[in-house]
């Protein structure tokens, strides 16, 4: 008699398993998926507006228009987290990007910016926006009768024999760079950096007592649940002006070591197993901006200071931005 094939028995573990596959990929999926990612950023900026919370409100929106850099809503939100961090050139810098680049016709958004330019002085331009809200079907008297209130009265001015002011000189508010690791750098009205984006770790700078203090965000150090990956400060030098000088970090399985230079922008930026990591230079343009010159991938220089160039074959590219 031939005898019948036996039937396979199906192992229960391993539809669990098929399941739990299936179901961690649809959560990598909506981590790391571009479109949940940016309805995340928006969503926290816009929570951080209404708690008043206005530089984390910031933070959040550039997250949102790093996924998307024609984020209408993430423009927007920005721009008015500035404008209540008293920064009306930043927020004007946003609004004008949505109105010239994403050719918005909202009159709201010609409101918004007119607020700025009436913050900074700049009462003709405020006018002018407030016009075409108007043209666009804007009620703007409110708008109005806050720039007549704000538009002072011409008076002849004395003559004065003092020496003029000296320009204060303007800032970087942010410095991205992309090289061994990738490194935002935010920085307040004064220069002074406040807070740092490595490899999607925050830390935060604060100066309470007029010297920098640091330490990285409390809720993602938590979710550290291998004792292998930790979010640590290891070590943190200052300048005489109390701002940083030298930041050694360590983060999940790899080292971030930076130094700033005198503007407070990384000259040295290392986040590697090794001691690799790029010098890095700059050039102050005619306007007197600074923006990056130049890069060179060095072995040695955390240790020891010696900067050795490394091979072709172990090259890493960089690039970096200065915003102002």
């Amino acid at each position: 008699m031939p005898t019948q094939p036996q039937k396979r028995k199906i192992n229960p573990l391993a539809i669990v398993a098929v399941i739990l596959l299936v179901l961690a990929a649809g959560m990598l999926f909506l981590i790391f998926a571009p479109g949940p990612r940016m309805k995340w950023a928006l969503s926290m900026g816009e929570k951080y507006l209404t708690e008043c919370d206005y530089t984390q409100a910031v933070t959040m929106f550039s997250r949102a228009i790093r996924v998307d850099a024609r984020s209408e809503p993430a423009y927007l939100g920005r721009a008015e987290a500035y404008i209540q961090l008293n920064q009306p050139a930043a927020a004007v810098e946003d609004l004008t990007f949505v109105i010239d680049e994403l050719t918005t016709d909202d009159a709201d958004v010609y409101i918004q910016r007119a607020e700025a330019y009436t913050m900074q002085g700049n009462t003709d331009a405020a006018q002018a926006d407030l016009d075409t809200a108007a043209s666009l079907g804007a009620d703007t008297t409110a708008a109005e009768e806050t720039l007549a209130a704000l538009t002072p009265e011409p008076t002849p001015e004395p003559e004065s024999t003092a020496a003029p002011e000296e320009e204060k000189a303007e800032h970087p508010r942010e410095f991205r760079f992309h090289g061994t690791g990738n490194g935002d750098f935010f920085y307040d009205e004064d220069g002074r950096l406040t807070h740092i984006t490595l490899d999607g770790y925050d830390l935060y700078i604060d100066y309470t007592d007029g010297k920098a203090s640091a330490a990285f965000d409390e809720a993602q150090v938590n979710a550290m649940d291998d004792p292998h990956y930790i979010l640590e400060i290891h070590e943190m030098t200052l300048k005489a002006d109390g701002t940083i000088d030298t930041l050694f970090t360590y983060l999940p399985d790899v080292a971030s070591y930076i130094e700033f230079n005198e503007d407070g922008l990384p000259s040295y930026f290392s986040i590697a197993q090794d001691d690799l990591g790029h010098l890095i230079t700059y050039t102050r343009t005619e306007d007197g901006r600074l923006t990056m010159d130049s890069t060179q991938y060095v072995f040695g220089y955390i240790f020891d200071h010696v900067a050795e160039p490394v091979g072709e074959e172990f090259m890493v590219s960089a690039e970096g931005e200065v915003i102002y």
